[in-house]
């Protein structure tokens, strides 16, 4: 239990930081941003994964974030690059 909430404290203050309302409010981030993210959550021991769309025709390139905060809670992000 004592893991779950030290989860839950650094997921607080992860998610308030200037760089998480970066990727909430807006289509696009920078990669050295994306980059700290994920240094982030690496250090916070918080499981994540990222994956690459190439563009086609019809769709533009973009990066996917998915953070898994619990088995039935995630949180996704899609970023046009």
């Amino acid at each position: 239990m004592g893991n779950l909430s030290n989860l839950n404290k650094d997921l607080e203050v992860l998610l308030g930081s200037e760089l998480f309302k970066l990727l909430f409010n807006c289509d696009g981030i920078k990669f050295c941003h994306l980059n700290i993210i994920i240094n982030l959550l690496v250090k916070a021991n918080i499981p994540f994964s990222l994956t690459f769309s190439q563009g086609t025709r019809t769709s533009s390139k973009a990066l996917y974030l998915k953070i898994n905060i619990t088995p039935n809670v995630t949180l996704s992000f899609s970023i046009s690059i």
